[in-house]
């Protein structure tokens, strides 16, 4: 994923950090307003009194916001009111002082303007309704705001016996209103001249993915820009000396873009698949990036019964035990490390990794550079993004792929051996790694231990989205340790990727055991047996339709613009109506 794409989806798509929110939100409201309505002469109890007021109409703002959508997830609801909430707290409690008397949801209503966004996106997650919807959407709460703030300036007026004109309360809410209205229209009308307003529409389907787990509005999105594509499909058959047979699956797609959309949940049916037909399954991630995501579900099951008819085409298929491809060996390229693994008769594994870049995902540009240069060579390769190295810059510039390129031709003018290849497969459930919920998928780690012409490698596949280098780097030094030539890589699994609640992008090693997850696989790899088996491989084809490298880069372009107004849009939703509300208070109270 491009780094500049994760800091526009960050701005563009990203909730972050719900919790931390809740909880300031919820401190705020029991403490800021006792202490500034006791400086106004509020009795303290009376004070306490509206401090539970904030909290109570926050819980019934979130409630009826989830009845107007009719989707929902309390959290998202509460998280986003909080913050209309926190800013409304900061600008009564600034206009109480400034007048020497309560104010109360003031802020809220010239903070409707996010909200009233919000509600409209979720109603309409396909991005046709008009302006108009919007506005009505914010009427309506305007509506429910004054309905919960009148009894509350009526109750307090009874407590204190003050006479606060309720003439003036309404003007004031009226005028409240009109700079919502106001920051709204500024706000489309900036999306418009950015371009960028579709991408505003495409955040409701997002956000409606998040709460419901139903992605088909935001795929609906990328279906308009789509293509169709034929899609290559590596598939391997190991049949083991028990009989036990596994099989290697290396499709050339990206299995995203996010959780719940398009090819995410390719990698979790496959897992379904697999214990369907009792076998094991090593998922792991080949040539594309975001340009070759399935634009839909429908795509995701195209290529799944591909690789299901493949895997069934091969257990009835002829095996070899003795096979003749290139030897294992390590190779560097500048910033490029190679490992290569016999698989099957005239088929290699390439293993992939940067040495000092990120390795994020190889382009479909990068390998069609690669094939072009090396012509039909190319296919005695089945190669493989290790995305085994997280950080930020995952680029590809001109050096590199010719890096990439001169590495494979170092292994094609390596000669051929030919023996026995031996294999285990070595399988440790997600379950069993402390730590592992939202950074390891449903397939868990396997192990491949590998044994080819007198030498010995491990090959350490984690169902997950990138790995921080420190710890990758841990793991290859260890199983060095113990004799074997050692790689680690993970399957790039948007499983859990911009799931709503959670950062969205954690990447093995944020939160798992590290101490665990490399004991775990120093067990697995303790005196193992590493049997003679028989292997059989195929190429498979899935015609879909793919996001296609328009529709990535028109995303990557509208959220780097999104980042860019950034400054602007705060400045819209949090400073303009702390200061025109607080003028406004000033002027008519």
């Amino acid at each position: 994923m491009s780094r500049r794409f994760e800091r526009g989806y960050g701005i563009l798509f990203g909730i972050h950090a719900g919790g931390l929110i809740r909880l300031i939100g919820l401190v705020l409201m029991v403490i800021t307003p006792p202490l500034i309505l006791s400086r106004v002469g509020l009795n303290p109890l009376y004070a306490l009194l509206v401090s539970t007021f904030y909290i109570l109409a926050s819980v019934a703002l979130a409630l009826i916001t989830m009845r107007m959508t009719s989707v929902g997830s309390f959290r998202i609801y509460y998280t986003t009111v909080l913050v209309i909430m926190i800013e409304s707290i900061v600008i009564d409690s600034v206009m109480s002082i400034i007048e020497g008397k309560p104010v109360v949801m003031a802020g809220a209503l010239a903070a409707l303007a996010p909200l009233s966004l919000m509600v409209s996106l979720l109603k309409d997650p396909v991005g046709s309704r008009s302006t108009i919807g919007y506005l009505t959407d914010l009427a309506l709460l305007l509506v429910i705001v004054i309905i919960i703030q009148l009894p509350v300036y009526l109750i307090i007026g009874a407590l204190t016996h003050d006479t606060i004109s309720m003439p003036r309360v309404l003007l004031l809410d009226l005028v409240l209103f009109i700079i919502s209205i106001l920051i709204m229209l500024s706000m489309i009308i900036i999306h418009k001249v950015k371009g960028t307003l579709y991408y505003l529409k495409m955040f409701g389907a997002f956000i409606y993915t998040m709460i419901t787990g139903d992605g088909s509005f935001m795929e609906f999105h990328l279906l308009r820009s789509s293509k169709d594509s034929d899609v290559r499909i590596h598939v391997i058959h190991v049949i083991g000396d028990n009989g036990n047979d596994s099989f290697i699956v290396v499709p050339y797609i990206h299995a995203g873009p996010l959780s719940h959309v398009g090819g995410a949940d390719l990698i979790p049916i496959l897992v379904k698949v697999a214990k369907s037909m009792k076998t094991r399954l090593v998922y792991l991630h080949g040539v594309g990036g975001h340009e070759v995501d399935p634009a839909s579900y429908d795509d995701t099951i195209n290529v799944v019964n591909s690789i299901r008819q493949a895997m069934i085409k091969l257990r009835s298929s002829n095996h070899t035990e003795v096979i003749r491809a290139k030897p294992i060996m390590n190779v560097e390229s500048g910033d490029i490390r190679l490992m290569v693994l016999p698989i099957a008769n005239g088929k290699n594994l390439v293993l992939v990794s940067r040495i000092r870049k990120s390795m994020d995902d190889i382009p479909s540009y990068v390998y069609n550079s690669v094939a072009e240069e090396l012509g039909d060579e190319v296919n005695r390769f089945i190669i493989v993004d290790s995305q085994n190295s997280f950080s930020s810059d995952n680029s590809w510039s001109d050096d590199d792929v010719r890096d990439l390129i001169n590495g494979l031709r170092k292994v094609l003018n390596t000669p051929d051996v030919e023996g026995e290849l031996r294999l285990s497969v070595i399988h440790i459930p997600r379950s069993k790694v402390p730590g592992s919920f939202m950074e390891i998928g449903d397939n868990g780690i396997y192990v491949l231990l590998m044994n080819f012409n007198n030498t010995s490698s491990a090959l350490v596949v984690i169902d997950g989205n990138n790995i921080k280098p420190d710890l990758a780097d841990e793991i290859r030094r260890r199983l060095g340790e113990v004799g074997y030539l050692a790689e680690v890589v993970t399957t790039d699994n948007h499983q859990y990727t911009g799931f709503f609640g959670k950062v969205g992008y954690h990447v093995v090693g944020d939160w798992v055991s590290k101490d665990d997850l490399i004991r775990l696989i120093l067990d697995a790899v303790n005196n193992p047996k590493i049997p003679v088996v028989k292997v059989s491989y195929t190429e498979a084809s899935s015609r879909i339709r793919v996001v296609g490298s328009d529709g990535f880069y028109g995303m990557v372009k509208a959220a780097s613009s999104a980042v860019s107004l950034t400054p602007i849009l705060a400045s819209l939703l949090f400073i303009a109506p702390i200061a025109l509300s607080i003028i406004a208070t000033y002027i008519i109270l």
